[in-house]
């Protein structure tokens, strides 16, 4: 009867009516089995899928769920049918329940698994109970997970604990995510954590620095170059975190190392010269290591009239270290004379100088290069015949080569015209024309 009703099911409303009241009566029956009931509604369910009956359905679909020991197969397929049900008439809970259903069944594949995981997260989203963070807990179990479903359900979790050691490891994976798309939001996770760690006062562990300090400059250089004219929110972040990593007691000399290279690398010579003297005040650094330090802050601070003291400091603890080569005690007087010089010390800059020209000659360049500088101290300094005396000895050197020479004669008429030695700035010029002349027939020639 059922099936003869169905023919005119379309067109004709009373057969409807009629071919319910059958459906009815034959799932009613007290003799059929559950594998019979579920087949016969199946056959029902298809005649009204043919036709579009929404509600009828949908009214299938739940008796099918109600009859007892469904197969957990069936009862499945029967869950993912009524989801599409639930989404598009906005019914949240319904849909949410289908979905929780859905998860407790036996038999579900791993993609199905994934798929009711994510959008019950959709559905959970803002509710912030148990539930909303069981479910993001079991995105985070699901293998082969993608970086990108990582970082939401990781986000959403640090928004819902409440304790800082959840959230702390939340952020910390997130950073660690080395296949993640986006770098901005590594590092972001890095900064939450490390402000999060030093206002819970719970410290990094040197294992996490020295991870951080290995991951971080393959972020920041691959992506968003901090040198660039456009210093956007990640560069911000990033120069924050290694700001945050920075105020950490009790760092080892590969961090410090570490942290003194970027900031290098964003041209910002004070935080820099904090990384190598905190590096100094280490009670395990050996002396080559000692000496090494001392070698960066110079070039740091050195001929830079903002941190003549810094550099004065550190130049004179070059001198004293037993380790420093001649090169090394050059670099340091050089540094020391126009450091004194600048600081209007006239007579410690010549010392300095004069240490050079005593100890220190066997070094190329250095001959003229003190000479040239104790000449224009005493120039300054208004002691111009011992000027005369530097520009002079540098004329007798052997090292002096033609152009040095031509450069020397012409500061030397200069200041003789000056204090009027009149003989003396004749016998410049005839210099300086004798080798003009020179120049001028090897270039015939």
């Amino acid at each position: 009867l059922a099936t003869f009703y169905s023919i005119s099911y379309k067109s004709d409303y009373t057969s409807v009516v009629k071919l319910s009241s059958y459906f009815k009566q034959i799932t009613d029956l007290p003799e059929i089995t559950s594998a019979s009931k579920y087949t016969v509604l199946c056959e029902f369910l298809q005649k009204y899928r043919e036709n579009q009956d929404k509600d009828r359905e949908l009214s299938c679909l739940k008796k099918i769920l109600k009859i007892p020991n469904l197969n957990p197969q069936h009862k499945l397929l029967t869950l993912q049918s009524l989801v599409p049900f639930y989404k598009s008439s906005y019914m949240t809970t319904a849909e949410s329940r289908t979905h929780e259903a859905i998860l407790a069944t036996d038999r579900i594949s791993l993609e199905q698994r994934r798929t009711s995981l994510v959008r019950l997260s959709e559905l959970y989203k803002d509710c912030r109970d148990y539930k909303e963070i069981k479910t993001h807990e079991l995105i985070l179990e699901l293998p082969n997970l993608t970086p990108d479903l990582a970082i939401t359900s990781l986000s959403q979790l640090a928004k819902l604990y409440t304790k800082s050691e959840q959230k702390i490891s939340c952020y910390k994976r997130i950073f660690e995510l080395e296949n993640a798309s986006s770098s901005t939001t590594r590092i972001h996770a890095l900064h939450q954590w490390l402000s999060l760690s030093a206002s819970s006062n719970i410290p990094l562990t040197q294992s996490e620095i020295s991870n951080i300090l290995t991951l971080l400059p393959s972020i920041y250089t691959n992506n968003h170059p901090l040198r660039s004219r456009h210093y956007n929110d990640q560069n911000d972040d990033t120069k924050k975190c290694y700001q945050l990593i920075l105020n950490t007691p009790d760092l080892s000399h590969y961090s410090l190392q570490k942290i003194a290279i970027f900031f290098d690398y964003i041209n910002d010579t004070n935080q820099e010269i904090e990384c190598y003297k905190r590096i100094l005040e280490l009670s395990d650094l050996t002396t080559d290591q000692q000496l090494e330090t001392l070698k960066k802050l110079t070039a740091l601070c050195s001929f830079n009239e903002y941190k003549i003291k810094q550099a004065i400091k550190y130049n004179k603890l070059i001198l004293a270290s037993p380790q420093a080569t001649l090169e090394d005690q050059f670099n340091a007087l050089s540094a020391l004379g126009w450091a004194y010089n600048e600081s209007n010390k006239a007579t410690k800059a010549i010392l300095s100088y004069e240490r050079i020209l005593t100890t220190l000659t066997s070094i190329p360049d250095s001959e003229y290069h003190a000479l040239t500088n104790l000449a224009e101290i005493y120039r300054k300094t208004r002691r111009p015949l011992k000027a005369i005396e530097c520009y002079d000895r540098i004329l007798k050197s052997s090292y002096t080569d033609q152009e040095t020479k031509l450069d020397t004669l012409k500061k030397l008429a200069l200041l003789c015209r000056k204090i009027d030695i009149v003989d003396k700035e004749i016998w410049c010029h005839e210099q300086i024309l004798s080798s003009s002349e020179s120049t001028s027939e090897d270039h015939a020639d």
